[in-house]
């Protein structure tokens, strides 16, 4: 994603930038944190325990819930900011900000030891994300024969910039 954003900067498409390196960035730091290397969760794990015990602790899961809460505001900001450009992206922000608001509840959970809880927020939150790929198929799908050149009715429609009092006119075909 990080790769994709950059084209995007080249073009002067400065949203579709912004929104690639963040989720990028986001992306990134989340492999970074689940990476025995780096040690994000060793330091939680208990003394003379495995590293790998530093994943079931309550810090680290209500900390890596506030990294998902924050993702989430990203994602409610973005939104917002999406109302100006088109439906897909607004679709997408819609479903990914309950998605990573989830994701956080799963993690809380998961610190507070109730794993049945924390399976149905990620179930949740995973069929809130897999929303927004599913409606932009749809739509790409439903709009093809417009984008292909194809004859419509809808082709005809074009706005009227004159004083009528019915602005949205047809055109002969």
């Amino acid at each position: 994603m990080l790769l994709g954003g950059t084209p995007e900067f080249i073009l002067g498409n400065t949203f579709p930038f912004v929104v690639f390196v963040g989720y990028g960035a986001f992306w990134l730091a989340f492999a970074a944190t689940l990476q025995p290397f780096y040690y994000a969760y060793g330091s939680y794990a208990p003394p003379g325990s495995s590293e790998a015990a530093g994943l079931q602790t309550v810090g680290f899961n209500a900390s890596f819930a506030f990294f998902l809460l924050f993702m989430g505001l990203l994602s409610l900001i973005f939104l917002i900011c999406s109302l100006r450009t088109n439906v897909v992206f607004v679709i997408i922000f819609l479903s990914l900000a309950p998605a990573f608001g989830c994701l956080a509840g799963a993690y809380w959970q998961l610190g507070n030891s109730y794993a049945a809880a924390a399976r149905e927020d990620m179930a949740t939150a995973a069929s809130a994300a897999s929303l927004a790929g599913r409606f932009q198929i749809a739509v790409a799908r439903s709009l093809r024969p417009w984008l292909d050149g194809g004859s419509s009715s809808l082709s005809c429609l074009r706005l009227s910039i004159s004083h009528s009092r019915f602005p949205l006119v047809t055109c002969s075909p």
